[in-house]
């Protein structure tokens, strides 16, 4: 109902294989279901050994307007999408070569989308945007943030907002909050408009 009623929806490989008992669903992954939603098949899972390197790369032209070349992470799944599904990316290498790694599967007003890898961070931040952008969801902040720094955001009762940055690398990083508004809440002081982080600070 959620994708029907207009929302963007993503999964990964590893969705709709157990039922919450860990039992596998029996007829193909993903299951209870689910094949319909996302509109394929997942054949299998080949589980990458620490030496292999795998990539996948957005196909042009794409609806989501992803744009570049992605290394895989820990899996890459085994695709079969149904007429009408869009193959957004593909694997570059490897059996899987060719074969789809993103599909987006429009049902009703919205949009099932299926990933058959785990990319490395660069290209969940690319998925991510682009999902967001199709989605007209905008950041919380104007900028995206510097890469390992997490950005949440609380509102309170009566609409209090919160916004918490964490750094979670070894090195300092600033965040460009563009904002004029926000107040540090250790200090109470006005934010700076680039935001300094330390190394493993919140």
């Amino acid at each position: 109902r959620f994708v029907e009623e207009g929302g963007t929806l993503l999964a990964t490989f590893n969705t709709g294989i157990c039922d919450g008992h860990n039992l596998c669903f029996p007829g193909g992954w993903p299951g209870d279901g689910l094949m319909a939603l996302f509109g394929l098949r997942n054949e299998e899972d080949d589980r990458l050994g620490q030496d292999a390197r795998k990539s996948f790369a957005a196909v042009p032209g794409n609806a989501l307007g992803l744009d570049g070349a992605w290394a895989c992470g820990t899996s890459c799944a085994v695709l079969h999408p149904d007429p009408g599904v869009e193959v957004v990316a593909t694997f570059a290498d490897g059996f899987c070569a060719g074969r789809p790694a993103l599909t987006a599967n429009r049902v009703g007003k919205g949009l099932a989308c299926y990933l058959a890898t785990h990319p490395d961070p660069d290209g969940l931040r690319a998925i991510a945007a682009a999902l967001r952008r199709h989605a007209g969801v905008a950041g919380i902040l104007p900028e995206e943030p510097p890469p390992g720094v997490m950005v949440q955001r609380r509102i309170a009762e009566g609409g209090r907002e919160f916004i918490f940055l964490g750094n979670f690398t070894g090195e300092p990083r600033n965040c460009r909050l563009g904002r004029t508004d926000l107040a540090d809440l250790e200090t109470g002081a006005p934010a700076a408009a680039v935001f300094p982080l330390a190394p493993f600070h919140s």
